[in-house]
């Protein structure tokens, strides 16, 4: 069996719309960092169905503060400009969608990961929050990682997060005022060896 074949990437579908447009820049610097006092109390031996329960938790953890400062953020300014000076949406009426919908998106992540290969040896996963900008055309830009959820999370899956989204194809979209508008968008990758 193939290194394809044994691993797939789960993107948290039921968070994609909790975390849309998740703004890390006004996020605290603790809510970025890992979550890494739970990977100490384990010492480092926690079996993998104990360090998938703790990703699982931390990953709502994260999501939900995300989300929390999202509102905020939105709430207080509703667009920005980036350092090109174009503007940015942090909601807009019509959200950004992936063309054909949550399931080709995650048939599109699932075609297209490349697990690193010693993470997969040292049976490492986690989940990493990638923000990215889907422009007035469709096209994914700006792409970063914002968080993870623990010290399992190496750059090897920050890289191949960040590789994932920025390769993906054209979105529909989002639109303000029926007038197609750049919009942050964030989603969760999830590594999980099945």
């Amino acid at each position: 069996m193939t290194m394809k074949n044994k691993t797939k990437i789960y993107t948290l579908i039921a968070l994609l719309f909790l975390v849309q447009a998740c703004g890390s820049k006004n996020e605290s610097s603790s809510e970025k960092t890992t979550a890494t006092g739970k990977d100490a109390q384990l010492g480092g031996l926690a079996t993998l169905e104990q360090r998938r329960a703790i990703h699982k938790k931390d990953s709502a953890m994260i999501a939900e503060k995300r989300m929390k400062a999202w509102n905020e953020m939105a709430d207080k300014s509703p667009t920005f400009t980036d350092r090109k000076g174009a503007i940015i949406y942090n909601k807009s009426e019509v959200s950004p969608t992936f063309v054909g919908g949550n399931s080709a998106m995650m048939k599109y992540l699932n075609g297209n990961v490349v697990y690193p290969e010693q993470a997969e040896k040292d049976e490492l996963e986690g989940t990493v929050f990638v923000d990215f900008v889907v422009g007035s055309d469709g096209t994914v830009r700006d792409v970063e990682v914002t968080n993870a959820t623990s010290t399992d999370v190496d750059q090897a899956f920050r890289n191949e997060a960040v590789r994932l989204v920025f390769s993906m194809p054209k979105w529909t979209p989002g639109s303000q005022n029926n007038v197609p508008v750049n919009v942050k968008y964030s989603i969760p990758v999830s590594f999980r060896i099945i």
